[in-house]
């Protein structure tokens, strides 16, 4: 039976898909995010949702370079579009870092499971 996203082509269209589902999470409205318990951990959020693309950034074939520059970009540019766009949000450095940290928190993963195949195929 054939995964869906198991082919390159399709790893990239869920890289791309996750990415903008992340910009469109981060585009809601301030006043239109629920009151919860769960928003508290805002920044944990952030540096799983960045953990989480770039890992499916680095399976759809991005280099770590590449993957860390366009994760950092990406975050600072959902930080400038919050500031700018009328959705009642606003620039947060410490979402930023988050969002850095969670792409070097993917990228380390990526590499502890790449290590770990190669030591099983080794032994």
């Amino acid at each position: 039976m054939r995964v869906p996203f198991d082919s390159a082509r399709g790893r990239l269209w869920l890289a791309v898909l996750s990415t903008v589902v992340v910009f469109a999470a981060c585009s809601l409205p301030g006043d239109s995010l629920p009151d919860s318990i769960l928003l508290s951990y805002d920044k944990l959020w952030h540096l799983g949702c960045f953990a989480v693309l770039a890992v499916l950034w680095q399976r759809a074939g991005w280099s770590a370079l590449r993957t860390l520059l366009a994760g950092a970009l990406f975050g600072l540019g959902i930080e400038v579009w919050q500031r700018v766009a009328p959705i009642g949000r606003f620039f947060d450095l410490k979402d930023l870092a988050a969002d850095v940290a969670g792409v070097f928190l993917g990228l380390a993963l990526v590499a502890i499971v790449r290590r770990w195949r190669q030591d099983r195929v080794a032994v």
